[in-house]
């Protein structure tokens, strides 16, 4: 059974969290930001009691939770290091 490469698709547009955070290139995005972000946007989701999020936010939640998740692989290799701890 051949390795599916599951994760290029969902990172094509690895800039993108970055962009949003104004961080350039070589910094780290903290932890925390990450965090305080994605609280944010699932306090305006309609089943938190908000308006909604458009399609940009709904993208954008996206983008932030897989940045969450990748920050813990290739520890100790610095496969991920735009985010920091």
């Amino acid at each position: 059974m051949a390795k599916k490469k599951w994760i290029q698709p969902a990172i094509q547009k690895e800039d993108r969290v970055r962009k949003h955070f104004g961080v350039k290139e070589g910094e780290t995005i903290p932890a925390r930001k990450l965090d305080t972000e994605i609280e944010r946007l699932h306090k305006k989701t309609e089943d938190a009691g908000g308006p909604g999020l458009t399609e940009d936010e709904r993208s954008l939640l996206s983008a932030l939770q897989l940045a969450k998740k990748l920050k813990g692989f290739g520890k100790g290799k610095k496969k991920y290091p735009f985010i920091g701890k």
